[in-house]
């Protein structure tokens, strides 16, 4: 993890990624905000709208800042990633 690094930055990082692997334009955020996952521990939630050259994707997800690590756990689909859905990622807990 790079030193002074926000959780926003994960926003922008997980975009680059995006564009660089996935061929993805357009990308925007929907969302984002801090939250607490089910352990209490600080984490960041966002959702993302882009396209891939086949389909409109969406993406959420939580990023946990740990030990000089980030952890980024998401799920994708081609609807909005609803909460069936995003209980995957939410699921995360660190000891």
């Amino acid at each position: 993890m790079p030193d002074g690094m926000a959780y926003k930055d994960s926003v922008k990082g997980l975009i680059k990624v995006l564009e660089d692997m996935w061929e993805a334009s357009n990308c925007k955020p929907l969302y984002e905000g801090e939250i607490k996952l089910k352990d209490s521990t600080p984490a960041y939630e966002f959702e993302l709208q882009w396209n891939h050259p086949m389909a409109l994707i969406y993406t959420y997800e939580v990023v946990v800042f740990k030990d000089k690590k980030v952890i980024y756990v998401g799920v994708s689909s081609v609807e909005k990633v609803d909460d069936k859905l995003k209980q995957y990622p939410l699921s995360l807990t660190l000891q």
